[in-house]
């Protein structure tokens, strides 16, 4: 019935169009009539993409005139977060994993019930691994072999020590106030990134640090990762950028003489969390929640270009 009524005008409905007898303005769902919103050039079936086994409460499209394009469908749904009181924590992140030895891709998720998983999908996606990391896990990448898990921890002022915090229970806005209210007055929130190598599984991971005195990756929870090798032909020379809710982006390389990862620079510009970054060699690109692109040239240090 979707197929075969969402694309064509109608009294009350009319997702894209152009109006009709009472129908719609365009992506929205209203009563008055009138001209609507260009339609989008590509138009996906609903029932195509997910009818059937993957979501049961649609059926398959078989209308022959369906005005929807059959060009996406979505193949399988994995559960891929816990439970908890009636509700499934949001899976902010995922990251794919093969190697030459093993080229089926690996699926490793990030989500906000504080665990990072890991699934086979060369086994039906089935759970291999999984592991808590602290109260939320915002973002996991995978690169050369390292896996990188950003969270939400706790540092106590009073003891210098970060801890994981306690396992948040619900999502959005709510379940980050409910951290700061059962902290004590000296515990605050900062984020935390993990880097564990996939070489050596049972090795524990290593940490990002500011300094020897701030022993967390940010004073604030980190949001995005993005992290790769500066130099193709150097598997010792990956870099990992990190940024989140305190506008700051950062970048950790590993230090030759300790084999560990140390703090390298320091990019400031943006005024509102960061939301995405990618790096790619010499430069740095990022959103922000304060509506702009910045893309920094690492050589330099600085913002090169902004995209508004």
């Amino acid at each position: 019935k979707y197929c075969e009524m969402s694309h064509r005008g109608g009294r009350n409905h009319n997702r894209y169009g152009k109006g009709g007898r009472g129908g719609g303005k365009g992506f929205t769902n209203q009563n008055s009539g009138g001209p609507g919103g260009a339609a989008p050039k590509l138009r996906p079936c609903k029932n195509f993409m997910g009818g059937g086994a993957v979501a049961p409460n649609l059926s398959p499209c078989t209308n022959p005139n369906c005005g929807f394009a059959h060009v996406v469908k979505c193949f399988m749904s994995v559960s891929v977060s816990q439970k908890s009181h009636g509700s499934f924590p949001a899976c902010s992140s995922l990251s794919l994993w093969s190697t030459p030895t093993s080229p089926t891709p690996q699926l490793f998720t990030g989500s906000h019930d504080g665990f990072w998983r890991l699934y086979d999908s060369g086994n039906n996606f089935n759970k291999v691994f999984e592991q808590r990391a602290g109260s939320k896990v915002n973002a996991v990448e995978v690169s050369n072999n390292f896996l990188f898990v950003a969270f939400d921890a706790v540092w106590d002022s009073k003891t210098g020590e970060v801890s994981a915090g306690q396992q948040q229970l619900s999502g959005g806005h709510n379940q980050h106030n409910q951290m700061h209210q059962r902290n004590k007055p000296t515990q605050h929130t900062v984020g935390q990134v993990h880097a564990w190598n996939l070489n050596s599984p049972s090795s524990p991971p290593m940490e990002l640090h500011l300094s020897p005195f701030s022993p967390y990756a940010s004073p604030r929870p980190i949001k995005a990762l993005s992290c790769a090798l500066a130099n193709p032909s150097d598997p010792a020379s990956i870099v990992c950028v990190a940024a989140g809710e305190d506008c700051t982006i950062r970048l950790w390389v590993v230090d030759p003489a300790t084999q560990k990862f140390k703090l390298g620079k320091t990019l400031q510009g943006h005024v509102r969390e960061v939301t995405s970054l990618l790096y790619n060699g010499g430069s740095v690109w990022s959103t922000s929640v304060d509506a702009t692109i910045r893309i920094w040239d690492l050589g330099e240090g600085e913002c090169k270009h902004v995209v508004t």
